[in-house]
């Protein structure tokens, strides 16, 4: 249970800033898909990226604290991909 809290808590950062920059995207690129389609499939993309820019460039020294609770780095960036895949495709099908 603590791992999923750490998770969430790492996830959240990551989340809401994706999320709106998505919807924005979506909402400009609909000139083939639907905007809904569209901000989902550039949730997918962003949330890797937000991943990068949040821990590894502004606050790297946070993976300590997601180390020291049992969760690597590489874990770190599996759960993100794997998460923002997830949530993205099961948005787009809906």
């Amino acid at each position: 249970m603590r791992i999923v809290k750490a998770l969430w808590m790492f996830y959240r950062r990551l989340i809401f800033p994706s999320a709106a920059l998505a919807i924005c995207l979506g909402f400009l690129m609909m000139k083939g898909m639907a905007a809904v389609g569209a901000s989902f499939f550039a949730y997918i993309f962003l949330v890797p990226m937000f991943h990068f820019f949040i821990y590894e460039i502004n606050h790297p020294k946070e993976y300590f604290f997601y180390h020291n609770m049992g969760l690597s780095k590489l874990h770190l960036w599996f759960n993100t991909i794997g998460w923002s895949l997830i949530v993205g495709l099961i948005l787009i099908v809906v």
